[in-house]
Order: C-alpha cells, then structure tokens, then sequence
C-alpha cells in the first residue's frame, strides 16, 4: 500500500464487538499517516459494483 500510494480494501471479516460482517478499506495520506475506514456489508452490497 505504502510503495503503490493507492488504497487498498481487506476481505470480509467479522467485527470482534458487533459481530458484523465489514471490510477495511486503507489507504496512505503520507510517510507516516495512515486512513482507515470501516465498511458495512449493507453500504458494500448497496454499492457492488464499485468494489
């Protein structure tokens, strides 16, 4: 993620509190800063075709 500058989104996985199925989508702001954003099945199978 850090050599391509692009984001990158994780597999599925369950939520350790909630127990819902999300992924991670990261990408790198700069050097040493990182954004990571948590996305819920229902907003990932809303938008299928963008991922």
């Amino acid at each position: 993620m850090r050599t391509g500058k692009k984001g990158i989104l994780s597999d599925r996985y369950s939520d350790i509190e909630t127990g819902e199925v999300i992924r991670t989508f990261s990408l790198p702001l700069n050097g040493t800063e990182f954004l990571f954003v948590d996305l819920s099945a229902t907003f990932l199978n809303q938008r299928e075709g963008l991922f």
